[in-house]
């Protein structure tokens, strides 16, 4: 999904890469970090055993609290860069704070233990994506149908 997000922003652009999308960038490695330990936590002590290194181990009984640091820097970038981008108050609301309620939720309710919970929050992850998405979509038809009243 990352390299995703510069490829299509450099064809969209015609080879111009812009320091908020850089920004953006940096926030979903941010969010990478998130599901991928949330993941590896999974089979951590399988992992323990055979000497396998991940950040499920790395953070160890602080895992939620620095994946909370990781959602927080990936929000923020987000957020700064719709700001630069000029995208309207349905990207705020829609796709930050839509994503914010998700990893809030996600944080808040995780079981770093049980690995069945471990992983129905990973996939859930694949929602947050239609989230942010949705709000995107939305902020690109008000603007290509020119409704007022609307941008940010």
């Amino acid at each position: 999904m990352n390299w995703g997000l510069i490829v299509s922003y450099l064809n969209v652009t015609g080879g111009r890469l812009d320091s908020h999308i850089i920004v953006f960038f940096a926030g979903t490695i941010c969010w990478t970090i998130i599901y991928d330990t949330i993941y590896g936590c999974q089979d951590k002590d399988d992992d323990v055993k055979i000497g396998v290194k991940s950040t499920s181990i790395l953070f160890g009984e602080r895992v939620r609290g620095i994946l909370a640091i990781f959602a927080c820097s990936f929000l923020s970038c987000m957020t700064y860069a719709g700001v630069r981008n000029g995208h309207s108050i349905y990207f705020f609301v829609i796709s930050c704070g839509g994503a914010a309620f998700h990893l809030s939720w996600q944080l808040a309710t995780w079981n770093h233990a049980d690995r069945e919970d471990c992983g129905r929050k990973f996939e859930s992850n694949g929602n947050m994506g239609y989230i942010i998405w949705i709000g995107l979509a939305l902020d690109y038809w008000v603007k290509v149908n020119n409704v007022s009243n609307v941008s940010g």
